[in-house]
């Protein structure tokens, strides 16, 4: 009944398509029962094809190592010919076709050999070697996230402590993490004031309250990893999880409504995202393109 009505408003809507809709009802709310449904372990390949269009999915494990499984398998894909278009992870769409800033990134972390970047920044690097294809970022706007969190009945300092909290994992995984973080994350949460445009100021010890409050336990850096910022929204679901389902579900949908319209202009798309955004998005993307091919070998 709720599909029906969504798909109702929808159809007098110039902003929303029948298409819009149905995907967005495809996208699942991440658990770990939802990822057994995968044939593999990430990071594989997913492949996608209707008529003359071709996606390739690369499901990543998050890596910052040159010899890792996914920055081997992104070596192998963006060796196969054509692609017309990246989508990666990371920046937001906004920013444009194939922004300068993320160019000198990515040759920035290839000079330090990708020790304290990301995949995206070695899928772009890789992209520029020879026959450059258009990249684009699939991410929404902060400001657009914000005001869709905001919404959801969220204040807008949860959503900036919360990036604070989801950065820690990110930092201890590139070797960043500096023993005395205190100025470290102080200067983290000045460019998140700033990146979010907020007129509310931020502090290292209102963060610390607030994670005392909505975690419900002291703040012990060795204690905080991914799994404080995973996607769950359930019962058991922490506070800062369900910031997490909330924020990612929301990206999910504009990434599938992202490929879907760039489907229209490009014949062959390969996008570089975390395992569990492609798990999320398979029913959407099925429905679009086709059953998934998967691909694990290198």
């Amino acid at each position: 009944m709720r599909f029906a009505i969504t798909l109702f408003l929808c159809f007098f809507s110039l902003s929303c398509s029948a298409a819009n809709v149905v995907t967005d009802n495809l996208i699942r709310p991440w658990s770990k029962e939802l990822q057994k449904e995968e044939p593999y372990k990430y990071p594989f390949v997913a492949a996608y094809k209707k008529g003359e269009f071709n996606l390739r999915f690369i499901a990543a494990k998050h890596a910052n190592n040159i010899n890792s499984t996914t920055f081997k398998i992104i070596k192998k894909e963006i060796k196969t010919k054509p692609i017309d278009l990246i989508i990666i992870e990371s920046i937001p769409y906004e920013t444009g076709p194939s922004p300068q800033y993320f160019l000198d990134h990515a040759k920035k972390c290839h000079e330090t050999n990708f020790s304290h970047c990301s995949e995206a920044a070695y899928t772009i690097w890789l992209n520029t070697k020879k026959d450059q294809s258009p990249f684009v970022g699939g991410e929404p706007t902060d400001h657009a996230i914000l005001q869709y969190m905001t919404k959801k009945g969220f204040k807008e300092h949860d959503i900036a402590y919360f990036y604070l909290l989801r950065k820690i994992p990110q930092l201890k995984r590139q070797g960043r993490l500096k023993v005395n973080y205190t100025e470290q994350f102080k200067q983290h949460i000045q460019r998140i004031v700033r990146r979010l445009s907020l007129n509310e100021e931020l502090t290292l010890s209102g963060f610390l309250h607030w994670y005392t409050k909505h975690i419900k336990k002291k703040f012990l850096i060795e204690d905080i990893t991914t799994h404080y910022v995973a996607p769950y929204n359930d019962q058991k679901s922490i506070f800062s999880q369900k910031i997490s389902h909330a924020i990612s579900l929301y990206r999910d949908k504009f990434i599938v409504n992202l490929i879907r319209k760039k489907s229209k202009k490009f014949k062959s798309i390969l996008i570089v995202y975390g395992g569990s955004h492609h798990t999320k998005q398979k029913l959407a993307l099925e429905y679009l393109f086709g059953p998934t091919k998967f691909r694990k070998e290198l």
